[in-house]
């Protein structure tokens, strides 16, 4: 399963147990699902702006995960809101990408840490 590969490769190289979790361009939700199960966060919460398209994915919250429709470029967040936000497979399809990551630099808390892989940036 890719989603385990990227899941594990980001806890590799950022702590996840006990940390609130953003992950942009969530898809299905199969890698923040995983990632609750397996990495204990504190929260992990996932947007995706075409989450119908997902096999009629639809908003869903669990526990310690949530699945939202949101937008890369205007997250409905406060700032400093997360410990870590990361992205695979997302920037390629993301309009105006300067925007993203300024969002992302918005809601992540200071010292905060962002991952992104299979991305082009």
């Amino acid at each position: 399963m890719i989603q385990k590969y990227y899941a594990d490769k980001v806890s590799k190289v950022i702590p996840l147990k006990g940390k609130k979790i953003l992950e942009v361009g969530c898809g299905n939700g199969v890698t923040l699902k995983y990632i609750a199960q397996t990495y204990i966060p504190e929260k992990i919460i996932g947007i995706d702006p075409g989450l119908e398209s997902w096999y009629n994915i639809r908003e869903n919250k669990e526990s310690n995960w949530e699945i939202r429709n949101g937008d890369a470029e205007k997250m409905d967040f406060d700032d400093n809101s997360f410990d870590v936000v990361y992205s695979i497979a997302t920037f390629e399809h993301i309009e105006d990408v300067s925007k993203a990551l300024l969002e992302i630099k918005r809601v992540l808390k200071p010292y905060g840490k962002f991952y992104t892989a299979f991305s082009p940036i």
